[in-house]
């Protein structure tokens, strides 16, 4: 692993400053097009897409992450291994989950960014289904917005436990 926070290289090659209420705007009729809402469109996503290259970045808070018993499925994947923060909260069912939830606490997680995850997202996806699904999350490094990243949320929302690491 490259690295303890997302790297100022990795913050200014995708996106000028932008608003965060704006970016929150964007990921949220992102998901909602991915859930198949019948009004959201792709448009929100290939906005993200060009501005922070979210295809190449995926947030990980459990299985996945480096040193955890999945990770061995992101190794055709190699890339850069940074620390971030999401919004929402951690649960436990029989695997880590999580819930992103725009204004909740921050979570602590791992954001692999890698080129070779695009071809790789369908068997990604395929493995975590059914009970997670694939939704675009805001990464911040500090107090800063750093990259718009995929993240494998509860499919089901699941209520906070209360700890959040």
């Amino acid at each position: 692993m490259a690295g303890r926070g997302l790297c100022q290289e990795t913050v200014k090659r995708y996106h000028a400053p932008v608003h965060l209420d704006a970016v929150l705007q964007l990921v949220e009729a992102a998901n909602e097009a991915r859930l198949g809402a019948a009004a959201a469109s792709g448009a929100a996503e290939a906005t993200l897409e060009r501005a922070f290259g979210c295809s190449r970045h995926l947030a990980t808070y459990g299985t996945l992450a480096p040193g955890e018993r999945n990770h061995h499925l992101l190794a055709p994947c190699p890339g850069t291994w940074t620390r971030g923060e999401v919004t929402g909260w951690r649960a436990a069912r029989d695997f880590p989950v999580f819930t992103y939830a725009a204004a909740a606490p921050r979570v602590r997680v791992f954001v692999l960014e890698s080129g070779l995850l695009v071809p790789h997202w369908a068997r990604l996806d395929a493995f975590e289904d059914p009970d997670y699904r694939r939704i675009l999350v805001p990464v911040f490094a500090g107090a800063q917005l750093a990259v718009v990243a995929n993240l494998y949320a509860a499919r089901e929302q699941v209520p906070p436990t209360g700890a959040n690491d």
